[in-house]
């Protein structure tokens, strides 16, 4: 395997994880929205 073909991998599998993680903290924001009235803002939550 090629450094270049190792490095084109890595890529793919970084952006694949970016992307699931983005999809579960929207699926996580919505619900929230929907269960809670928001007194506290996830952001400041999180940062915790």
């Amino acid at each position: 395997m090629t450094p270049q073909a190792v490095l084109d991998l890595d890529m793919k599998t970084w952006f694949a994880i970016a992307l699931t993680v983005d999809q579960v903290r929207a699926e996580r924001r919505t619900s929230e929205r929907g269960t809670r009235t928001n007194t506290h803002s996830p952001r400041r939550r999180r940062a915790r």
